[in-house]
């Protein structure tokens, strides 16, 4: 069986995969999990260990390759739909040129 941390990391993974489906703003949640850590929680204070400092961003990986994931699958699935638009087909300022 596997151990409770472990669970309990597998089953916030989870409700992380399901959160960004139903909302991608999430993928700022590794970003926040680590301000959080810094402050107020003071976890990454200038004289951690090294070890401490490396437990606290090895625990977050996860999160942020699941966050990469979602955003590069977002990313390509726009530009199949071709909702994203380049630079040639749209220069800077033509949005804030009238029609004629």
């Amino acid at each position: 069986m596997a151990s409770p941390r472990r669970s309990r990391h597998a089953l916030a993974l989870l409700l992380y995969a399901l959160g960004l489906a139903a909302k991608p703003m999430l993928v700022t949640l590794p970003f926040l999990c680590w301000l959080l850590d810094w402050w107020p929680l003071g976890r990454l204070r200038a004289g951690s260990r090294r070890h401490v400092l490396r437990a606290l961003v090895a625990e977050k990986i996860p999160l942020l390759l699941l966050a990469l994931g979602t955003a590069v699958i977002a990313v390509l699935a726009q530009a199949r739909g071709e909702t994203i638009s380049t630079l040639g087909r749209c220069p800077p300022g033509c949005a804030w040129r009238t029609p004629r």
